[in-house]
This record gives C-alpha cells, structure tokens and sequence, in this order.
C-alpha cells in the first residue's frame, strides 16, 4: 500500500500532457514570503500550478521541441503516518536564509480532501510531536516536543533536559518538521508484579 503523490506538466502550445507518479514519505511545504500563515496555505502554496519557462521549458514530445509548460503536484493517496517538512531554508543564487514565518498547524487535521485527488477519503490526523530548529543556516540547535501517549500530556525535549509543556506551547516559529498519525493512539496496559 504505497502512498502516491502525482505530477503532470501540461504543454501551453498543443496541451499535450505527461503524468508521473511517485512514492512518498513526506511533504515539504514551502512557507509563504509572510510573518504568519496557517498550514492550509502551505499546503495551497505546495499545489499551486507552476510556469515552466526559459531555461526551465519542458520538451514536448509531440510538439518534439522545448516549449512553456505548467506544472501542477497532486497528492493521490496519504500514509498512515503523515511527515510535514516545512521548508524554512530558502536558497536563491547567493543569498541563503531561514524563514521564520509562524506557522499555525492544529493538532487534529481537518479534512484534508480538497489536498488529496485520488477519490479515496484521507484519513483524520493527529499531531504526536513536532521537531524544532533554532539557528540560522550556518548553524542552530535542535529540540523536540513529543506528546506520551499514555498520559496525553506533551513534553520537550531539549539534550538531556525534559521538561512538561502546554500543547499550545508546541507552536513556534521553530517548527520544522511535524508527524502526525492516523491511527488510535496506542493503548499501554501496565502490569504490576
């Protein structure tokens, strides 16, 4: 059962169009040029059509020559376990830097149909942990917050330090990479000897 997200690059001249797909394990969300955007932006921005031009034209086969095209990413089918990699480091020739744009993510995803092309229901998400980086590109620091499934409580984690948070404390300007899973939480049962 693989998880598909599909690509299809359309020819502006005779509309000849090629689809690929391919297995994925993640999603890398680019972040709006914003101080703060909720995930459903990130989302749109990731399946937002884009414009092959110039040194970056598709070859038509049929047209059998390199021609303008538009590009369009259509996630097909989602994995139990959902990884979303925000993409806070952005490189344009020379100059590099990380985005710091606060992104509100919920612990529970809403439906996430309108994202997902493949006819199939996606399955309801919720948020177990989230990793963090403080830095910039030259360097930085990273910690994680993790939720215990056993006492539903959420925790950082930072080296060796471990200490209780509120789950609203788990949305930062830091966030990189969030998880979340489909399935129940897992049930623990403790026996006492």
């Amino acid at each position: 059962n693989a998880e598909y997200m599909g690509s299809s690059i359309r020819c502006v001249h005779c509309s000849k169009t090629s689809a690929t797909f391919d297995a994925f394990m993640y999603l890398s969300l680019p972040l709006p040029n914003k101080s703060h955007c909720d995930l459903r932006s990130c989302l749109e921005l990731f399946q937002r059509e884009e414009r092959m031009s110039g040194s970056s034209q598709w070859f038509c086969p049929r047209c059998r020559c390199d021609r303008d095209a538009i590009k369009k990413i259509a996630i097909w089918r989602l994995p139990p376990y959902l990884l979303i990699h925000l993409k806070r480091f952005s490189c344009a020739g020379a100059w590099r830097q990380k985005l710091n744009t606060s992104v509100d993510f919920p612990h529970q995803l809403p439906e996430l149909s309108p994202f997902v092309d493949g006819g199939k229901t996606p399955p309801n998400y919720h948020l177990y942990a989230v990793s963090n980086h403080y830095g910039s590109m030259e360097g930085g620091h990273y910690t994680a917050f993790c939720r215990n499934p056993q006492n539903k409580r959420w925790y950082k984690y930072d080296d060796e330090h471990v200490s209780e948070i509120r789950a609203s404390d788990t949305r930062t300007s830091a966030a990189y990479i969030l998880f979340y899973s489909s399935f129940d939480e897992v049930k623990f049962s403790v026996k006492n000897k």
